[in-house]
Parts: C-alpha cells; structure tokens; sequence
C-alpha cells in the first residue's frame, strides 16, 4: 500500500563523512562514448564538462549535469552516467531526465532511495521508477556508504508500478548477463577446467567460485555452509571422460530453521575443478569449503570482479585498466538473479525455481515468472539491452580478420551440420590444445581470428541455418517450444552474421 509523500529533494542532499571521501576518490575517464552503428553520429563528450552532447540518428541528446545543484553529487552522477553507458544501457536525455532528481533526494541512502520508490509521486511514472531503481541497485553494487550490497536481495520488497506493460514489468529485472558474456564466462571455465593442474592455487580458487556462482546462484550464507563433502561424484567413466557431479545445497532463504539441503547437478567442468579444489587444500569431507571466516560478502564479490576483468580481452583489459571504460560490477545477487531469470525463460515451473535457488518458499520464484513474457521478440526489447552494444561486445569476443594467403599459424577446419568446413580462419590461443568444437565455438571466441573468404563464412552460417530449422521442427512436434539448444544455435547465428557484416564492411 502506498501514501502520498513529499519529495526529499528541496535543497542539497546531506552527505556522511564516508559519502564525501567515496567520492572524491572516484576516477573518471576523460571521454564518454555512446557506441552506434552509424560513423555519421556524434558520441563522444568530455567528461569535465557539464553539459554532455551527442547527435544520435540525426536527433540531438544532450545530458546537462547542472541540474544537480551539489559539486560532488554532480561528479557521482557522471560516474554512474558512464556506468550506465559502457554497460550497454540505451542511455539518452530521456533517461536522465528521469533519474537526475534521484541526485538532490535529502535522504540520500537504501532507505531514503526506498520510501521515494514506494511513493505514489514515483510509482504513477513508472519510466522514472525504473530509472531510479537502476541507479538503487547500481550503487548497492559499488557498496556505495549507506547502500549495502546486501540490500539488493530486499529488492523485491520495493513495491512496483501497477502497470499492464509488460515491457516495463519486464525492464524493472535488469538482466546484467547478456548472451555473449555468458558464452565468454561458459568458454573460460571449460577453458579452465582442461588445464586444472597447471592452475596457481590463487587462480583455482577464484575460477571454482567464480564457476560456482555463475552455474548454481548460490548466496554468500550457503557457501558458508557448505562442506567438501557436500560435493560429489555421481558416475565416472575414464574411457569416455564423461563425470557427472552433484552439490547438496543449503537453503538460501528458509521460513525455519532446518539442516535439509536440496541436491542439484553440476557441470562436468565445475565438478573437475572442485576436485582439484579440494585436493589442493587438503579439506577432508567436514571441512568447511571456502577458506574464509569473514567478510564471505565482500570476498566473494571480489572474487567475481577480479575474474569478470580475468577473462576479458586484452585490448578490454587495457582500456579497463587505462579507465577509458568501466568494467560492470556484478555481485553474487546478479549472478543468482542471472540463474532465476534463465530458468524462468526457459518455462521453468516455480517449485524447479525455488528448488534450484534453495528457496523453503514460492514468493521470489512467482516473481521471475510473473515477469516473464511468452514472446522471445518481447524479451530482448523489454529489457531494454542495447542491440548495438551487443554487436559491439560480440565484435570484442572475436579477433581480428586475417588474410588466409598470409596466416602462418594455426588455421582453423571442422565438421559443422554434416559438412567439413576447411580453414575458415586462424587461431591464436596460447594453448596447444582446445577442447571446444571446432567451428562451431570459434566464431565467439577472441583468439579465432576468422579470414576474409566469405564464401566460407556463408556455407557455415547455412548449415546452422538447417540445423535451426531442424532443431525447431524437432522441438515443435514433441512440444518443446523452449528447448534450450534454440537459444544456443540462435546466439551462434548471431556470432557468424556478425563476422560477416564486419568483414563485408572492411573492418579489421
């Protein structure tokens, strides 16, 4: 229920000594870009200035950060501006006249940000709700002081606008695990889990919790709780080199207080790495699985940072490390929501979501799928993901064109849709050995760097193509209209159309 409120913003907002110092600290790069598809665009602006300007499709935005009447709030605005940006939201003038007030609110910390957002002043727009709930959730996810991370499970206690637009029920989720990253993170542990024994022990830790969170969702309390021996071998078979593995999971959410735990399968990947895990630290069965005692929170989340700027690209590493760009900062609740969105997507009923989220109650599971559209077409508009930045980021998982006439290295050949497809371009992963498909996974990696025969390219795109159609005959006649392998060949379809455009358009 909701009362009528009177805005906290008349006047500057009162920051904390802790507020100030967080701040003054904060780096900002000296350029801003939008990225477009067009090279007629402007979309770049200088940072030190207050009024940002971009030509965008002909029609001018302009962000002007003198609304914001306090010095320093104004440079935390800019901050999570280009947070927003460089994490591929389509951030306009429109966007930040909807969320520029949030920065003069009196109150300005988790609870101040909640009362605004369960207001009927914010609630009756719900653009402005969703603005302002993203920039909730993005400084809960810089630990910004008086916005925990661990208030972002309370999320779902906000209540939201009463709306029929499904497009705007569906955007209030923010999914932060676009396609491509999820291909980068699956490709990086299965990368991870071949080379096991040549891992630092500081690089095995990280990739096996970095693996957990990503497959299982798992809260910062249930990996406190889990021990060595909650992890198992179901089947082995040294011949075929096939595992199956198994976690008993502790409840994240219980309505009392209970030992049960709920028993989930595990990735082949993750099980070898857990193995490994547990041999190299000498846990026996009662010993407690992670190596800490405290701050399980802030150590996990940084666990999952350090790895999200491991697995980059170089050339991204280098622009995250120059700050020209921010990396996202994802925590073990965007890794637990990415598990309980990709479930709900794929017709996941509530009681298999709330059994694989460890959860004793139906509440948050109903949500997800309340929030989900029958429509694939309306998921990716509804989430308000930015198209061009998702060519952009799967141009970034992909190397360079080559010329095959003058490529020395390794080249690339393989079976793909009943056809051998021979040297569609070259390899340059440090590893002598690959375990993914050839063909198949090379189009989304950043070491494949494909050669500019596009007749090549087109006999793969139309295998998939035959294969999609197939996989989607098959999938419709048994009455599986999710099955899973649609998704993945359809991303696929995507990272060949990609390659390309990119060649047929010059690129390098």
């Amino acid at each position: 229920m909701t009362t009528e409120h009177i805005p906290q913003f008349s006047g500057s907002p009162t920051l904390s000594s802790e507020q100030i110092i967080f701040i003054e600290k904060l780096k900002l790069p000296s350029n801003v870009t939008i990225q477009t598809d067009s090279r007629f665009d402007s979309v770049t602006a200088k940072t030190d200035d207050d009024l940002w300007r971009f030509v965008i499709g002909g029609e001018k935005t302009v962000l002007n950060f003198t609304t914001v009447s306090h010095t320093l709030m104004r440079k935390l605005a800019k901050f999570c501006c280009v947070s927003f940006i460089n994490g591929g939201s389509p951030f306009r003038g429109s966007r930040w006249h909807q969320l520029k007030e949030a920065f003069d609110f009196k109150d300005f910390s988790y609870d101040g940000f909640k009362t605004e957002l369960s207001s009927n002043r914010i609630l009756e727009v719900p653009d402005k709700y969703t603005a302002i709930k993203a920039l909730l959730r993005l400084l809960c996810q810089l630990n910004f002081p008086r916005f925990s991370i661990e208030n972002l499970d309370d999320f779902i206690l906000i209540p939201t606008p009463n709306t029929i637009n499904p497009f705007l029920k569906y955007q209030d989720l923010e999914n932060a695990f676009p396609s491509p990253l999820k291909g980068l993170i699956a490709r990086s542990i299965l990368s991870a889990s071949e080379k096991k024994e040549s891992l630092s022990d500081d690089k095995l830790i990280k990739f096996t919790l970095f693996g957990l969170s990503y497959y299982t969702g798992m809260r910062p309390i249930q990996f406190s709780k889990i021990s060595a021996g909650d992890f198992q071998k179901d089947t082995s078979n040294e011949a075929s080199g096939l595992y199956r593995y198994s976690l008993n999971m502790p409840y994240g959410k219980q309505t009392k207080i209970t030992n049960d735990k709920v028993k989930i399968a595990l990735p082949a990947e993750i099980g070898m790495l857990v193995d490994e895990y547990i041999k190299r630290n000498n846990l026996s069965l009662e010993d407690r699985f992670i190596l800490v005692d405290e701050y399980i929170v802030n150590y996990l989340n940084d666990v999952l940072q350090h790895m999200l700027f491991a697995i980059q690209p170089k050339a991204v590493q280098e622009n995250i490390t120059n700050g020209n760009i921010f990396l996202p900062r994802l925590t073990t609740y965007d890794f637990r929501h990415n598990v309980g969105h990709s479930l709900a997507l794929a017709g996941a009923s509530a009681d298999e979501i709330a059994y694989m989220l460890g959860h004793s109650s139906l509440v948050a599971a109903a949500f997800y799928i309340s929030a989900t559209p029958e429509l694939a077409m309306l998921k990716s508009k509804a989430l308000g993901d930015n198209p061009v930045w998702q060519n952009m980021l799967n141009l970034l998982l992909t190397g360079y064109a080559a010329e095959e006439a003058t490529w020395t290295k390794r080249t690339v050949s393989g079976t793909l849709g009943g056809q051998l497809h021979i040297k569609i371009g070259g390899c340059e992963r440090p590893d002598e050995k690959c375990t993914l498909a050839k063909v198949r996974s090379c189009y989304g990696c950043f070491y494949f760097r494909p050669f500019t025969n596009l007749n090549k390219h087109y006999s793969v795109l139309h295998c998939i193509n035959k294969e999609l159609a197939d996989t989607l005959e098959v999938s419709e006649k048994s009455g599986n209209i999710r099955n899973p392998a649609l998704d993945v060949l359809a991303n696929l379809k995507g990272e060949i159309q990609m390659i390309i455009n990119r060649i047929e358009g010059g690129f390098n």
